[in-house]
């Protein structure tokens, strides 16, 4: 029963993060600022584990960069065409259904690599996201560089409507 637990568990969660993930891709979503600042905290803290934990294996370090600058770049596209809309002195914002859409499938691609990997060597001690992997450290690195970048912008933008426009009611 424990090894059905142990299964289960992370299915479950990844199948909400990318149900998730996919909702906020279709449609417009509410511009909260306050979310968006826990949300940067928060992922600024993963980035800061993520590379505090690099100094075991400083190799991972090479994959971290090429991540972030990927991420960097995913976010520069996703920022270009941000497209935001004011409804009932509330404002919305839709992300480019196609660069998230690229996040998403990057996401489960490196997710399912990993699981083959897995799969392949016999599983056995070794976790889902092993850090020391410059590959999955690069991927890790590369996620976070893109929300933290997007949610920036999203931010700023939001101040840069509301000076434009008034206050944004409802934001929270």
């Amino acid at each position: 029963m424990n090894h059905l637990i142990s299964i289960a568990l992370p299915l479950v969660l990844l199948a909400w993060v990318v149900y998730r993930r996919v909702q906020r891709t279709v449609g417009f979503q509410k511009l909260a600022p306050r979310r968006l600042r826990v949300r940067i905290g928060i992922t600024s803290g993963i980035a800061l584990l993520v590379l505090g934990v690099g100094y075991l294996h400083p190799i991972a370090y090479v994959g971290d960069a090429v991540g972030m600058l990927a991420g960097a770049g995913l976010a520069l596209l996703a920022i270009q065409f941000l497209v935001f809309e004011q409804r009932d002195g509330t404002w919305y914002y839709r992300t480019h259904v196609w660069v998230e859409s690229i996040v998403i499938v990057l996401f489960l691609a490196r997710l399912g690599f990993r699981a083959w990997e897995m799969t392949r060597s016999g599983g056995g001690h070794q976790s889902m996201a092993r850090l020391e992997d410059p590959f999955t450290s690069g991927a890790v690195m590369m996620f976070i560089c893109y929300y933290l970048l997007f949610a920036i912008a999203l931010l700023f933008k939001g101040r840069n409507l509301e000076h434009t426009s008034g206050e944004i009611q409802g934001a929270d």
